[in-house]
């Protein structure tokens, strides 16, 4: 699906980063999760909203 999307002309993407305070596996909290949202335009046939996430 992601590389349908990266396939488009125009995307909207965006980057949002959050400071993790309790993390669930017990490690320290001093470290960021970085979430994107990608959005295809409807101009360009179905629209297709993809969400990924990563731990720094």
């Amino acid at each position: 699906m992601k590389d349908l999307m990266m396939s488009k002309s125009v995307l909207h993407v965006d980057e949002t980063y959050s400071q993790i305070i309790h993390r669930s596996d017990g490690k320290s909290g001093q470290s960021n999760a970085y979430n994107w949202v990608y959005r295809s335009l409807p101009s360009q046939g179905p629209t297709m909203i993809l969400f990924q996430s990563s731990l720094s």
